[in-house]
């Protein structure tokens, strides 16, 4: 039932492998379904089923699927497509005022409660007041009036049959009240796209009675109110059933009385569990709660390791229960017979699955099992028996059991009941095939793993849910195909339906709001597989018609102050590179999932945004495989679409993109890739008008470095908009211990494609050293504070002399060249000058040098001590004037370039940007080199071979002023091996 091992993830691969064989065949283009024939609508009016069944034909190419295909206009539009529609009569149109919603009082026991539902449901779609009335039908009545009746003689296709009357008036009818609330599902469809409804009759029904949503709770807590929505939606959808995953090995998820030892903290409470029960049966879903035994049982045996079964060594397992174990079967006995009766349904499931991958391992079985059934029983046998037991039960209260189909198999003396409905998910445990279970007398239901499954965090086998893979490769009669071809015949009896699943295995994988987004469309087609309606165009019909219809009127996935009418949208896409990237995963609000399309041009999605709006702002954030060629559309019908954005110079980068258009539907068109790969997108974000300040901001502090001249420097705040919309942005200051900032903060009204400034003014410490004030701008938008914006401002205290900051040790002697106070040495690697190579190249402690007319002095510092300055921000007063200040310097892992700020006593700076040669490589042209000497120290190795220099650099001043001090660039406070450094050893001016 759930991806266990290596072995379970092969078979998975191959679907998906295929499928890229075969579009490689055509130029990397997808195998589609062509889009109906131009004039095929004229079938769809005429009494004949709504759509013909597929003509073979050439697949679509991607160049023609910039969007999901439209159905013919005037034809009623639902999820999954009516089976019939015949024009007729006058058009229904819901004009202002009230709904009058009749039920006809023949029939108002049955029908009244729906009426409510159904009237809660118009009132969240229109907001208009709805008024249930027990009324017989007077023909024309007026617009504005559905009424809601039985027609218990129409027994021909299903008990949810539906007909919907248009005549000026809706008149809603089903054999059963389970077909005209299927009914009312399609007016509530039909009335979100249009206030009218086309006159004619719709006939409609499933072809199969069981359709599904199974979620895994046992690993995953979901909240009530995700469960309630989840039902809307399904119902919404013409779903009938609600599988519920209670109990796996993480967890145990309702409250019991007589083992509160096996709850999860995380759990339903035997009220909320009646609660959604009744919640469901309102609208017409059926819970199938599902507690799995007697594998997958940790979480409630890990206070019972007397009940887990042992093998041959004595050694428990602590997820499987021993079925010989009396007290385990009285264990069961008491869960079951407590929490059964909080579900009316027709249903318990009991798991079944995975019991063990290794029959032999566990003796007690077998023993059992032959003292039992005699000498050729295995240990399946004592399995089944359980199941069986199960069984016995499960019937005792009236229901019906339901297992996993690898439970009810194996055994030699033994089969597992065949009242017991079995789900079907795969071949691989006892290669049974889904026509061999039919041909013994079994139910079934199709599960198949390999395209059903969706497992967050899983490999991308099973990390899936393609509806494309769904409803264009895909359909009921294919099962799991572990062992080869496993398929049933179309419409075969037996066949009750089937289900997607949603596996926790990993169960922060996703949030809840995640996994509702990633089911969204998959449900659409696997809806319509379920169905059974003709429709024509493969999966970009039924993807239209389910944008169309939109979602649920009470479905939405945003909270509070949350304007992006993107979160959660119904999304389309024209391609899926691979199965682990969910179209959902561009509305997930979550920059770690992605999107990721084929390598072909163009490539499109296309969302849903749930209403037509004016959009502001859509924004765009591109993973590696961006588009430089792209544009945004909008449309409110699918077939006309205006162009509010485009470019051909797209950089990858996330867009934040002004726009102007209304719409109900966004597309994004990409024309041209920016790189070899596909087209790849983490989010989509779109929203309305005003919503949301723009974010094209920059911020600047000039100068970037202040000297405190008494006590005290001026800097400037400027902050630049290069967006197309004014903005009101607020700056705030941070400054490190020491430093104080005034003001700290302020307000700057900032113009479309211009910048705007505030003065500060700015102290440092009574020490020398160097501090940084560090500046955000930030604006309102959605009613949050976003950041827009940072920059930084180096504040110093400037040394007296430069080597009051010595730091670095740069000079040891041949005969010690690892000295305790080497530290990292001159590089970070225990590397050093060479006392005596220096002195054989004239430079010994205090030497001078002259050049350009500035003399600098070699430190005069004892070998091994500090004798050079690592830059890292630190400033060195001057106070004098000249026209250049001299620099004695080299690098490490350079050469390093950097910008070097010269202070004047007048407030005034300059910054000048130079860059320091290697000390120990070939210098470029035009350096000044003032000694080279032919080998270095190094603390592992001595004496080596290397060439080291030092440097001189000059750096121009005004000489008309006078230099108050120099702030070194910043680089590094530390010597890093392999990191680069910049090392002074003395300035001077002249």
């Amino acid at each position: 039932m759930r991806p266990r091992s290596t072995a379970h993830f092969r078979s998975l691969m191959f679907r998906p492998l295929l499928a890229v064989v075969a579009s490689a065949a055509i130029g990397g283009a997808l195998l589609l379904a062509p889009p109906a024939a131009a004039g095929s609508s004229a079938l769809e009016g005429s009494g004949v089923p709504a759509s013909a069944p597929e003509a073979p034909g050439a697949p679509a190419s991607v160049q023609e699927l910039s969007a999901p295909t439209p159905p013919a206009v005037g034809v009623p539009v639902t999820v999954p497509a009516l089976q019939q529609w015949q024009p007729g009569g006058r058009d229904f149109v819901l004009k202002p005022g009230a709904i009058q919603l009749q039920v006809d009082p023949d029939y108002a026991a049955q029908l009244t409660a729906d009426a409510h539902t159904f009237a809660d449901d118009l009132h969240a779609l229109t907001g208009r007041k709805v008024l249930v009335q027990t009324k017989k039908r007077v023909p024309g009545d007026g617009p504005g009036v559905i009424r809601m009746t039985l027609d218990p003689s129409w027994t021909e296709h299903s008990p949810e049959a539906s007909r919907i009357t248009v005549d000026y008036d809706v008149t809603i009818a089903g054999p059963t009240a389970d077909g005209t609330f299927s009914g009312t599902r399609s007016v509530l469809q039909l009335l979100g796209q249009s206030d009218r409804i086309p006159g004619g009759v719709a006939h409609d029904w499933p072809q199969y009675a069981e359709r599904s949503l199974m979620i895994d709770n046992g690993r995953k807590y979901f909240t009530p109110g995700w469960a309630e929505r989840e039902i809307r939606e399904l119902s919404y959808l013409k779903y009938n059933q609600f599988h519920w995953h209670i109990a796996d090995n993480a967890g145990f998820r309702i409250e019991s009385d007589t083992h509160p030892e096996i709850v999860s903290p995380e759990h339903w409470t035997k009220a909320q569990v009646r609660h959604l029960v009744a919640y469901a049966a309102k609208y017409h879903l059926e819970v199938i709660p599902e507690l799995d035994m007697p594998g997958h049982m940790n979480f409630a045996l890990r206070n019972h390791p007397d009940l887990q079964i042992a093998d041959a060594n004595g050694t428990r397992n602590a997820n499987n229960l021993d079925p010989t174990n009396p007290a385990a079967r009285t264990f069961v006995t008491e869960i079951l017979d407590e929490l059964i009766p909080l579900f009316p349904g027709r249903y318990i499931h009991t798991g079944g699955d995975e019991y063990t991958s290794d029959w032999n391992k566990y003796p007690v079985l077998t023993d059992w099992a032959k003292n039992k059934y005699g000498p050729d029983a295995n240990s399946h046998d004592a399995v089944l028996d359980f199941t069986n037991y199960l069984d016995s039960i499960v019937t005792a209260h009236g229901k019906t059991m339901r297992i996993w189909n690898d439970g009810g198999q194996g055994g030699s003396q033994l089969q597992a009941n065949k009242d017991i409905v079995l789900e079907y998910w795969s071949s691989q445990h006892g290669g049974v095939l889904a026509q061999d279970f039919l041909d013994q007398g079994y139910r079934i239901t199709n599960a198949d793993r390999d395209v059903l499954y969706d497992v967050p965090g899983s490999t991308t086998a099973y990390n899936n849910l393609d509806p494309r893979e769904i409803f264009d490769q895909w359909d009921m009669t294919q099962y799991h195909p572990w062992i080869g071809e496993n398929t049933t015949a179309p419409g075969a009896d037996g066949v009750l339906g089937g289900q997607l699943h949603l596996w926790n295995d990993t169960p922060t994988a996703a949030t809840e709001k995640q996994e509702a987004g990633r089911l969204q469309m998959p449900l659409r087609a696997m809806i319509q597989q379920l169905w059974g309606s003709p429709l024509n165009g493969g999966w970009d019909a039924l993807a239209a018609r389910a944008l169309l219809v939109g979602t649920s009127p009470q479905w939405d996935l945003r909270t509070g102050t949350d304007q992006n009418l993107a979160h959660g949208a119904l999304v389309w896409s024209s391609s899926r590179e691979t199965p682990a990237c969910h179209e959902a995963m561009l509305v997930d609000e979550d920059t770690s999932t992605r999107w990721c399309g084929v390598k072909t041009e163009p490539q499109s999605v296309v969302l849903d945004l749930g209403a037509s709006a004016d959009l502001g702002t859509v924004v765009l954030n591109w993973e590696t495989a961006f588009a430089s060629g792209y544009s945004l559309e909008v449309s409110d019908d699918l077939r006309s679409w205006t162009t509010v954005f485009a470019t051909s110079t797209g950089d990858g980068k996330t867009d934040v993109l002004p726009v102007s258009g209304h719409g109900r539907y966004l597309r994004l068109s990409m024309t041209e890739r920016g790189t070899k790969y596909g087209y790849s997108l983490y989010e989509i974000r779109a929203y309305p008008r005003g919503a949301l300040v723009p974010t094209q901001f920059s911020a600047a502090v000039d100068p970037q470095t202040v000297l405190p001249v008494d006590g005290s420097a001026t800097a400037s705040i400027t902050v630049t908009n290069s967006s197309s919309l004014p903005a009101d942005v607020q700056w705030s200051a941070a400054p490190s211990a020491g430093v104080t900032v005034s003001p700290r903060s302020g307000t700057l009204q900032v113009p479309a494609g211009g910048s705007a400034s505030a003065d500060v003014r700015v102290s440092g410490g009574a020490e020398p050293g160097s501090a940084t004030a560090a500046f955000t701008v930030t604006g309102r938008s959605l009613g949050e504070t976003v950041e827009l914006a940072t920059a930084e401002l180096l504040v110093t205290v400037p040394f007296p002399v430069l080597s009051a900051a010595f730091t670095g040790v740069g000079v040891t002697s041949d005969a010690a060249v690892n000295p305790p106070t080497l530290g990292v040495g001159f590089d970070g690697a225990g590397s050093s000058y060479s006392e005596q190579a220096l002195a054989g190249a004239g430079v010994v402690p205090g030497t001078a040098f002259t050049e350009s007319g500035v003399t600098v002095h070699w430190p005069d510092a004892a070998v091994a001590t500090p004798n050079n300055v690592l830059a890292n921000g630190q400033s060195v007063t001057i106070d004098a004037a000249g026209t250049a200040i001299g620099v004695l310097t080299a690098a490490s892992y350079g050469p390093v370039s950097g910008e070097w700020v010269v202070h004047y006593t007048d407030g005034t700076s300059q910054t000048v940007v130079q860059s320091t040669p290697d000390w120990s490589s070939a210098p470029p042209a035009g350096s000044t080199v003032l000694a080279t000497m032919a080998y270095r120290n190094s603390s592992s190795t001595g004496h080596t071979e290397r060439r080291t220099q030092l440097f001189f650099q000059r750096i121009p001043v005004d000489p008309a002023k006078t230099v108050q001090a120099l702030t070194l660039p910043v680089v590094s406070a530390t010597a890093v091996r392999g990191q680069p450094a910049l090392h002074v050893f003395d300035v001077a001016i002249g």
